[in-house]
């Protein structure tokens, strides 16, 4: 036994005395651009039941069922409804000194520590932060907890757990392998001006009795996201929502034609390519001949204008004009350089490309207002 068969024996011995376990990674904290905490990681308890152990006492059901927050009828269920030797009743559970006191007079429940999620802002930023949550068959995440899971996940460990004859008690673990944490990170996210942003797009939609609604703020100086509200919002995490939108931030996943906002990009390509220059004048009253029957918002008559002139006054005719000096493909390379048709480096994995139409199929104004040819996110 000792000699010849050592190594029979030492494998059965060690399925009986001990089992491996999986040693969690702490997950990485989520912090706003002045620390302030938007998801961090807390202990909490697996609670689970083991089969063999599992004593016949109407007591244990009622206790399984007070902690985990379940009714009786339901844990019974669950339990009756398995033959695997382990059953996990709950995940992510707070247990008080005296439910743990309690559970512990119980030879078949077994406590396991994990790392849980918690969200010190509640519903506040829910559709950018997203939310983590690991159940024993699969792991769901949205926002940012999904888009920087590899940052934040870290890689969990392993353990070898020594057990005894007597049913609970166990020697402690000999780690086999440390655990890797996962990295803090802090956002750009301003979480003082996003609950600002919050309550006015709430008081915006509400007193227009609108549908949906975003706000976006940047810093001009490096398009740092410092704010991103959108609606429908969460006020709390404490309840599920019917609206799964409550999880869906518009800035991001939302396309939106560009507007006037496109002068700026479409005044570039003209600049670059010297289709004009700044002292070139058009003559922008709305009767003066601008292709495609194009006015000026709110039929303005500016008169003759240069460049900054009209870029002032955010002229349609004076870039109408302009534009058809400018090639098809000169525009296209230029508005592609600057990331049209493309999706925003910001980590939002639920975001589409957006769009913008070969020259070859542009029609009429395409070209002149950008509103056809081009849809995009900021």
């Amino acid at each position: 036994v000792q000699v010849v068969e050592h190594e029979r024996w030492l494998q059965r011995a060690n399925g009986q005395w001990s089992r491996e376990v999986v040693i969690d990674a702490e997950r990485g904290n989520l912090y706003d651009r002045n620390g302030r905490p938007l998801a961090v990681s807390v202990t909490t308890t697996q609670v689970g039941l083991t089969r063999r152990f599992m004593e016949n006492d109407p007591r244990l059901v009622a206790d399984l069922a007070e902690v985990t927050g379940r009714p009786e009828a339901e844990v019974r269920q669950k339990i009756e409804s398995t033959s695997k030797p382990h059953i996990v009743l709950g995940s992510g559970v707070v247990l008080s000194a005296e439910q743990r006191q309690r559970l512990r007079r119980w030879k078949s429940v077994t406590l396991d520590e994990r790392c849980s999620r918690y969200y010190p802002t509640d519903g506040m930023a829910a559709s950018l932060v997203g939310f983590y949550r690991q159940d024993p068959d699969a792991v769901h995440a949205t926002g940012l907890e999904l888009s920087l899971e590899e940052e934040l996940a870290g890689e969990p460990g392993l353990a070898r757990e020594i057990q005894t004859a007597q049913p609970g008690v166990k020697l402690g673990r000999i780690v086999l392998q440390n655990a890797r944490h996962g990295r803090n990170l802090v956002l750009t996210l301003d979480a003082g001006l996003q609950e600002i942003c919050e309550q006015r797009l709430l008081d915006a939609v509400t007193t227009t009795n609108a549908k949906g609604g975003s706000v976006l703020v940047l810093d001009p100086s490096n398009g740092d996201v410092l704010a991103a509200a959108s609606y429908p919002l969460m006020d709390t995490r404490s309840r599920s929502h019917e609206d799964g939108a409550v999880w869906n931030n518009r800035n991001f996943t939302t396309q939106f034609e560009p507007g006037s906002l496109f002068k700026i990009f479409s005044g570039a390509a003209l600049l670059h390519h010297g289709a004009v220059d700044t002292g070139m004048v058009f003559n922008c009253d709305n009767n003066s001949g601008s292709p495609y029957g194009i006015s000026n918002d709110k039929n303005h008559d500016y008169g003759h204008l240069s460049f900054g002139g009209a870029m002032a006054v955010s002229s349609n005719v004076y870039f109408a004009k302009a534009a058809m000096r400018l090639d098809d493909d000169k525009l296209f390379n230029d508005l592609s350089a600057f990331g049209f048709g493309e999706r925003t480096k910001f980590p939002y994995k639920a975001q589409p490309r957006g769009s913008l139409r070969r020259p070859e199929e542009w029609n009429g104004a395409d070209k002149q207002i950008g509103r056809a040819s081009c849809r995009e996110r900021v």
